[in-house]
C-alpha cells in the first residue's frame, strides 16, 4: 500500500487484514500522517517512509519486497505534485510525456510506470468495499422537495464538472451553481458556496463517469460534514457504491444531530 493523507490507509489496512492480507505499506511523507505509523505499528504493521518525488525509490522498496500487487490509498494535495517537490529522474519522466496534467492523467501515467515494472495497481475498492454505501437517505431528515430538485440539479451539474477532470463537487442552491471544485478540495468548496449561499445549501459530491476504480474514488466524512455544518448547508448528497464514507456511524449521528440530510444517489434514484 502506498499511504496518503486521511483515514483511508489505515481503513484499507483494515481490509486486507479482513482478507487475510498483511500489507506492506509504505507512506508518503509530505502527505500521510505520523500517527498512522503508530496506529498501525500497534496493529503490527511497520511503515517505511518516502518521498513522493523519489519515484524511484517507491518502486525498488516494493520490488526488494516481492510486491507484484499495490493500492493507493488517501489524498495527495495537488499543490504538492505542482509545486515544491524535489524529483527524481524517474518521476520527471512520467511527468514529461505528459501533455495534460490533472490528476487522473498523473494516476494513469504512475500506474502505467508500475505496470512496467511488474506491479499492477489494484483497485481500491478491492479493499474498501465495507466503506461504500448503498443508495437511501442515512438521516432521519429526508430532502425537502426544494432539496430533492437541487439535488438533481447538482448531480448533473457535478457530472460534468468531473467529467472534464476539474472537481467533483458543486453546492447549489435554488437551481443555481454557486460553487464548483477545483485545486482547494471539497472541504474548502463547500465553506466558499455556503458563504454565498447565506445558508441552505445542497452539496453534491460524485464520482467521475469515466471512474478509474484504482484511484481518487470521492470520499466524505467526518471533515466534509464539518464543512458542511459551518457553511451552513443543509443537505450532502454523494453517489451511491462509487464514494467511501468514513467513520459512517459517527458521521450519521453528527448528521442527525444537526437535522442534516445525508443522501446517497444513483442515476436511477434521481428520477
Amino acid at each position: 500500500m502506498i499511504a496518503g493523507r486521511g483515514l483511508l490507509p489505515l481503513e484499507a489496512a483494515k481490509g486486507m487484514r479482513m482478507m487475510g492480507i498483511s500489507p506492506v505499506i509504505l507512506g508518503l511523507k509530505e502527505e500521510a500522517d505520523p500517527a498512522l505509523a503508530t496506529a498501525l505499528s500497534e496493529a503490527g504493521l511497520p511503515v517505511t517512509w518516502e518521498s513522493l518525488g523519489q519515484l524511484g525509490a517507491i518502486r525498488r522498496f516494493f520490488q526488494d519486497r516481492k510486491v507484484t500487487k499495490v493500492v493507493m490509498a488517501g489524498s495527495v494535495g495537488k499543490k504538492v505534485v505542482i509545486t515544491g517537490l524535489e524529483m527524481d529522474e524517474d518521476l520527471k519522466g512520467v511527468l514529461a510525456g505528459l501533455s495534460a496534467k490533472h490528476n487522473e492523467a498523473i494516476l494513469l501515467a504512475l500506474a502505467e510506470y508500475f505496470a512496467k515494472h511488474g506491479i499492477e495497481v489494484e483497485k481500491q475498492t478491492v479493499v474498501l468495499s465495507h466503506l461504500l454505501p448503498g443508495k437511501g437517505c442515512l438521516t432521519g431528515r429526508a430532502p425537502t422537495a426544494r432539496e430533492e430538485a437541487d439535488i438533481r440539479f447538482g448531480y448533473r451539474m457535478a457530472k460534468e464538472v468531473a467529467a472534464l477532470n476539474i472537481g467533483q463537487s458543486v453546492v447549489v442552491k435554488n437551481g443555481m451553481v454557486l460553487a464548483v471544485e477545483a485545486m482547494e478540495g471539497t472541504d474548502a468548496t463547500i465553506r466558499r458556496g455556503g458563504e454565498l449561499a447565506g445558508g441552505e445549501a445542497v452539496v453534491v459530491k460524485v464520482a467521475n463517469p469515466r471512474q478509474d476504480l484504482r484511484f481518487d474514488i470521492p470520499v466524505i466524512g467526518p471533515s466534509t460534514l464539518a464543512a458542511v455544518i459551518e457553511s451552513r448547508a443543509t443537505v450532502l448528497a454523494f453517489e451511491a457504491a462509487t464514494t467511501f464514507l468514513l467513520e459512517r456511524e459517527a458521521t450519521i449521528a453528527r448528521a442527525n444531530r444537526e437535522n442534516l440530510s445525508l443522501v446517497a444517489v444513483e442515476d436511477d434514484s434521481l428520477n
